[in-house]
């Protein structure tokens, strides 16, 4: 399984640094969201002093304040910064958004608005920018895509110089580097000051894209979705300047979303940058994926149910160029040994049996120690 540590190592930035602060605060306000504690104040005044471990390096990296020389004063403003912190955390995870805060569970409120202390004024566009690259970063990380990866590079970043919007499909089975890709382009996009957003349809993919965020939690759609549903997002907010100011959109294993999400993300950027008459309001939209692995779920429902669901059947598609790669860069790694190469060999052709239903008759061999009857029937026998 891929990591996001293994990813910005191939990129040359190394893992993430942990942070107890930052954890400790999304665990609480989990908590306070999804367990109902008895007693959240007492939870606080316990654990307070760990709730603030990072937002003394945040107060004068972040939100450019000076620390003050009286230690009662210092604390105060840190542990002012951990309960903002925590209440972004609330109304971003309460459904509907901004419906749950502090006041909720009877915390107190910080005496600080770091809202006005961000340069802009808007914290998601501050984070946001906190992304950027340089120039150079991100011109070391094109030099390192192979052909078929800078043809897809290529033809996204155009599309984002040229101003005038396009919808792409980057699609490739795993290990064609969908996600280096996916990376390059938003660091290529972000270093030359423009707004580039990393949405995936799951948590885990999430985290292998910088700046990722689940494309619920970043567009606030609803958890029941219909072919009328439109996003929680309104001009002159915060978050509706964030996605007025964007230019890129990436969206990881869309394939499987419902279409549905993908029509009301469209509907909003419509919306937000007044132009009907663009697909996303004009915006560069790169969704990426492999229709072979996981498609949407549909409870109860036929397979025909299922296929419908699928951006391929979204009015989405009759204007998407698909950009595919096929070369699989897992079997580059110069670490495998002759053995392990030929068997990851056999082990993607046999993937991609599957996916294109390409085998001998109705089922597909497998190595000894695998599964060897493929059919429904051996799947059943051996469970």
């Amino acid at each position: 399984m891929r990591c996001a540590g293994t990813t910005r190592r191939r990129q040359g930035m190394g893992p993430r640094p942990i942070n107890p602060g930052h954890m400790l605060r999304d665990l609480f306000a989990t908590i306070l969201l999804d367990c109902a504690p008895a007693a959240p104040r007492q939870l606080w005044d316990r654990y307070r002093h760990h709730f603030r471990d990072d937002c003394r390096h945040m107060l004068t990296n972040k939100y450019f304040r000076a620390i003050p020389d009286d230690e009662h004063e210092r604390i105060r403003e840190e542990e002012s910064l951990a309960l903002y912190l925590i209440n972004v955390r609330l109304e971003q995870g309460s459904q509907p958004p901004n419906v749950k805060n502090l006041s909720t569970f009877g915390l107190p409120w910080p005496h600080i608005n770091f809202d006005e202390a961000l340069p802009g004024g808007n914290r998601l566009l501050y984070e946001e920018r906190q992304n950027a690259v340089t120039p150079l970063d991100a011109d070391r990380l094109w030099r390192l895509l192979n052909a078929e990866q800078l043809t897809a590079s290529t033809a996204i970043a155009e599309a984002v110089d040229s101003g005038d919007g396009g919808v792409f499909f980057l699609e490739g089975c795993g290990g064609s580097g969908k996600t280096f890709v996916e990376n390059t382009v938003l660091a290529k996009v972000r270093s030359t000051g423009k707004i580039a957003l990393a949405v995936a349809s799951s948590g885990i993919a999430a985290t292998l894209l910088d700046g990722g965020r689940t494309a619920h939690s970043r567009f606030k759609i609803p958890i029941d979705i219909e072919a009328t549903t439109v996003c929680n997002v309104r001009k002159g907010t915060h978050l509706g300047d964030l996605m007025n100011e964007t230019t890129l959109l990436v969206w990881d294993e869309a394939p499987m979303q419902h279409k549905f999400c993908m029509h009301a993300v469209d509907r909003m950027f419509r919306d937000i940058k007044r132009r009907e008459d663009k697909p996303f309001g004009g915006i560069v939209v790169c969704f990426c994926g492999d229709f072979r692995q996981t498609l949407p779920i549909i409870q109860g429902g036929l397979p025909a149910a299922v296929i419908d669901a699928c951006l391929r059947r979204s009015y989405l598609w009759d204007n998407l160029r698909v950009l595919r790669l096929t070369t699989n860069m897992r079997l580059s790694n110069p670490n495998l040994t002759d053995e392990g190469r030929r068997e990851m060999e056999e082990f993607a052709a046999k993937v991609l049996q599957v996916g294109e239903r390409t085998g001998p008759g109705d089922r597909i061999h497998w190595a000894e120690n695998g599964l060897e009857d493929n059919t429904i029937e051996g799947c059943i026998a051996l469970l």
